[in-house]
């Protein structure tokens, strides 16, 4: 099946972990890239709180933004930013969630938001989405898809 996409040349990718770009939307990302789109990338948490099978945790965060690098030069996206905020705590963090996306909605000026949805699964998603979805309000050039 084909998907139209709606429009859009400038896209902003918010990540509350390292990964959620990939399997979030990275089908949707690789899509616009091929069409020469610019993807800004937002990396919210380290990513810390991810087990191991092992049950070793040896530098998880360095791992995982290795991994994350990878794959954002796999899919194309161009420009990005990691706060590493610690994983699983995003909710204590909302001011700074909030300043480090509205900074890059503002600096960037995307035409779509690609977001985790505000009634995700995982409490860090969740805080994600609802800010996100505040600040889209706040915007009325930008076209807000939440993936």
């Amino acid at each position: 099946m084909n998907v139209e996409l709606p429009p859009a040349q400038r896209i902003f990718v918010i990540a509350p972990h390292p990964d959620d770009e990939s399997l979030g939307c990275g089908g949707t990302i690789a899509r616009y890239v091929r069409n020469e789109a610019i993807v800004n990338l937002l990396v919210i948490s380290d990513g810390a709180a991810i087990e191991e099978p092992d049950g070793q945790q040896a530098d998880v965060v360095t791992a995982r933004m290795q991994e994350m690098v990878t794959a954002t030069k796999i899919l194309g996206i161009q420009t990005g930013t990691d706060i590493r905020i610690a994983d699983g705590q995003l909710a204590l963090h909302t001011a700074q969630v909030h300043e480090a996306i509205q900074k890059q909605l503002v600096t960037f000026q995307p035409d779509l938001v690609l977001a985790p949805s505000p009634i995700d699964g995982h409490n860090d998603h969740v805080t994600v989405g609802r800010i996100a979805l505040h600040l889209f309000r706040s915007y009325s050039w930008l076209d807000a898809c939440l993936l």
